[in-house]
């Protein structure tokens, strides 16, 4: 797990480097999130390409067991891809919705649907790796000649490949507050 993290984190110096300016953080900005299925708490570095179309994030993500959410503490680590189709500007301000796709790896059995123990684990889904899709909006405040570029707010609401599918299965045993988590977070540009 650990040479994949610093495969993904060395792709994503690799990408962001270029001839006109190199920025000393491997990232454009930073997140730190709270909820939103990730983690109770969750900090993310990301940068952005395409004219700000498009945000490539990183996420590492914990729980710790005295929320009694698990009898065990929760690490995750997620990657979201998110485009933002505009960007509403207004002076130094900017709102910018989005939405995206995902993987989160989860290192215990948390996103795992209920367990039969007669029925092998290989018959259900797999127990660390969910695809992810997630739908939001930020609204930025940008600043000149200071050591932030800007600072943000952001809310979004993210569902998981297992809850989505339960839900479809089991609509009426489930309601979509079942399936999307909420999630609030500060977004740091650099």
């Amino acid at each position: 797990m650990l040479k994949k993290l610093l495969f993904i984190c060395l792709f994503l110096v690799t990408i962001h480097a270029s001839d006109e300016e190199i920025n000393a953080l491997p990232f454009d900005y930073m997140n730190v999130q709270y909820a939103g299925a990730i983690g109770f708490i969750s900090i993310a570095g990301g940068n952005t390409f395409f004219d700000d179309h498009y945000d490539l994030e990183l996420y590492i993500g914990a729980t710790p067991r005295f929320f009694d959410i698990s009898e065990v503490a929760i690490y995750t680590l997620a990657i979201k891809n998110n485009y933002i189709p505009y960007t509403f500007r207004y002076h130094s301000y900017d709102l910018r919705p989005y939405m995206g796709l995902g993987i989160l790896a989860a290192k215990n059995q948390r996103y795992d649907p209920n367990w039969k123990d007669d029925i092998d684990r290989g018959y259900y889904f797999q127990n660390n790796w969910h695809a992810t899709a997630n739908f939001g909006v930020n609204i930025n405040k940008y600043f000149e000649d200071a050591s932030i570029k800007s600072f943000g707010f952001y809310a979004e609401t993210l569902t998981i490949d297992v809850y989505f599918l339960d839900y479809f299965n089991n609509p009426k045993a489930l309601s979509l507050d079942d399936v999307f988590s909420l999630a609030f977070g500060v977004r740091i540009g650099f």
